[in-house]
């Protein structure tokens, strides 16, 4: 093993969409390991050592930030969820039962609508087969 082949090892991690912070953590156990090696004789240098653990850019990556419509929107449907019971959900028919929702203070009440009491059917990654 090689400097270079650290190296290499580390532009692979970083072009297949890993984390900085996954990196750093298998980077830094890789080091661990060849120090370790190295102290009980098995190899001669620690060539990782040379190797720098810098930030770790997705200059590819497009950040889009949410307009105020989409966090509103978010919103209203994560308390819709807040307000559910366990027992609303029915994991053996795969179905979540709504009735009563949560306003933005976190009050519990019934649904604005009538529409709004409804039975919605989970997909099948999310229910038991």
């Amino acid at each position: 093993m090689t400097t270079p082949q650290i190296v290499t090892f580390y532009d692979e991690l970083i072009r297949h969409n890993r984390s900085s912070v996954m990196v750093r953590k298998i980077l830094t156990s890789l080091k661990g390991i060849l120090s370790e090696a190295q102290t009980r004789g098995m190899i001669g240098a620690n060539v990782a050592l040379p190797v720098k653990i810098g930030g770790v850019s997705r200059e590819d990556d497009d950040v889009t930030i949410p307009t105020k419509a989409e966090v509103r929107a978010l919103v209203e449907l994560a308390n819709k969820w807040v307000a559910m019971p366990w027992t609303a959900f029915s994991m053996k028919a795969g179905s979540l039962e709504v009735f009563q929702r949560a306003d933005e203070k976190g009050k519990i009440g019934p649904p604005k609508s009538k529409a709004g009491n409804r039975v919605m059917y989970l997909s099948t990654t999310l229910s038991p087969t």
